[in-house]
């Protein structure tokens, strides 16, 4: 039995409203301001924060050399 069968269009198509309307409000908003109760120019702070902390233990790991490597680095 299919779809149209067992429901009105009408029906059918109130559904569909109500689904879209329930993905409306489902869809993350870009203000920060919820996230963790912080504000934007603070969240911006925590985030440059984080990018320099990532860059510094990024910058003291070990670079592991292969053959390949080093043949690819040395031209």
């Amino acid at each position: 039995r299919s779809l149209s069968e067992a429901m009105s269009v009408e029906k059918i198509a109130a559904i569909k409203a109500k689904r879209l309307a329930k993905k409306r409000t489902t869809i993350k908003s870009n203000d920060y301001s919820d996230t963790l109760g912080v504000v934007g120019s603070d969240f911006r702070a925590i985030l440059d924060y984080d990018v320099d902390l990532t860059k510094d233990i990024i910058s003291r790991e070990r670079q592991w050399r292969t053959r390949t490597t080093v043949l690819q680095s040395n031209g």
